[in-house]
């Protein structure tokens, strides 16, 4: 089994952790060669038309390529939206809930105006645009388009060019915004520029990516929400689907739903007219996913009593504090659960329960099932 997935692809070890799991899990006796970088260590694996083997995972490939591997029987899974060939088993994430998502998570802030930015070159960004378009305009909202070219632009000139588009984009942008753009690395661009020109994130503008890109998402400032890309289950449904082909089943291409938000500080405000309401959220966001937090703690972090900060946190949000940091909790989890490998108790520890029996409890009690048996599932 060829594995080749561009080093750009940051979501490349969850996806092969995915197609690994499949194949343990069904005691499959599977060769894998893979292109990761190797520092020079090992020898290079060219996967190209040329290769020889049962199967190949492609993330994006030639008509070429893909042509000259089935005159050779070798079965293709391309996990790219930009060259679905029809003859490929082509496991695409749904890019269309992926703008679903994202408009339901910025419609919760109650903001005034709502603008994705795209590539207009891209199909992915067009189905995210439709997506995010249409579930605004259900509610009787309308949504702004803005395009740039990256795609087309030269390599070279790509950070000058993505710059001077998103410059002039933020000189139209109106407080009570929320932008949502097509994934991580630009809306990292984004947030950048925005931080030079003393725009206030999430105080004035609500800003999200797509992917979940770790890197940089965290790398942000402020620290970037963003719309899960499912990558296990990519990796899990391309096994799956070799795997029925080498039984002689027909392999189907269903389209991968991710309808989870990662939620971090660039959205972490609900209450425009109230700043306190606005710094409880951004503890909240900031820190409940490593510590446990109380209403008392963060009423007297802030340096107002019990009581107070839980009216005004109500008349606010319409949702009481202890809501707020169960549900960002349980979020944390869910994304902890379902895009990495950590243990239980890694997972526990991390989240800053004393115990893993502490953990699964706290989990079986919010989402209703064991952290165990809700990963299996979702993974699946």
């Amino acid at each position: 089994m060829g594995i080749r997935l561009p080093d750009w692809l940051h979501q490349r070890h969850t996806i092969i952790r995915g197609f690994v799991d499949y194949i343990k899990r069904h005691h499959l006796r599977w060769r894998l060669i893979g292109n990761e970088p190797n520092a020079f260590e090992l020898e290079e694996v060219t996967l190209d038309e040329n290769w020889k083997g049962d199967a190949i995972l492609v993330y994006r490939c030639t008509r070429e390529e893909s042509e000259q591997w089935e005159s050779e029987g070798i079965t293709v899974v391309n996990l790219s939206s930009e060259t679905p060939h029809p003859n490929l088993i082509n496991l695409i994430p749904d890019d269309l809930l992926l703008g679903r998502t994202a408009a339901q998570h910025l419609e919760m802030m109650g903001l005034s105006h709502y603008i994705y930015v795209g590539d207009p070159n891209r199909q992915y960004s067009a189905r995210r645009w439709q997506g995010f378009s249409q579930y605004l305009e259900a509610s009787n909202i309308t949504a702004f388009k803005y395009d740039i070219p990256v795609s087309q632009t030269p390599i070279t000139q790509r950070p000058q060019t993505v710059r001077q588009h998103l410059e002039k984009i933020c000189e139209k942008l109106q407080p009570a915004s929320g932008i949502f753009l097509r994934d991580d690395m630009l809306a990292r661009h984004m947030l950048s520029i925005m931080l030079e020109r003393e725009m206030e994130v999430p105080k004035d503008y609500c800003v999200m990516g797509c992917g979940n890109n770790e890197s940089h998402c965290n790398l942000s400032w402020p620290t970037l929400t963003s719309v899960h890309y499912p990558a296990h289950q990519a990796g899990y449904a391309a096994a799956e689907q070799l795997h029925n082909a080498f039984n002689g089943k027909t392999p189907h291409t269903p389209s991968l739903p991710s309808d989870s938000v990662c939620e971090r500080s660039s959205t972490a405000v609900y209450a425009k007219s109230d700043s306190l309401v606005n710094q409880a959220i951004t503890i909240i966001t900031e820190r409940c996913d490593h510590e446990t937090l109380s209403v008392r703690d963060i009423a007297k972090e802030l340096g107002v009593s019990y009581s107070q900060l839980r009216q005004k946190f109500s008349q606010a949000t319409g949702r009481t504090v202890r809501s707020e940091i169960v549900r960002v909790r349980v979020e944390r989890i869910k994304d902890l659960l379902t895009t990495t490998s950590l243990s239980l108790d890694d997972i526990a520890r991390n989240m800053g329960y004393s115990s893993t029996s502490e953990f699964s409890r706290f989990v079986q009690r919010e989402i209703g099932t064991s952290p165990r048996r809700f990963r299996l599932k979702h993974q699946t």
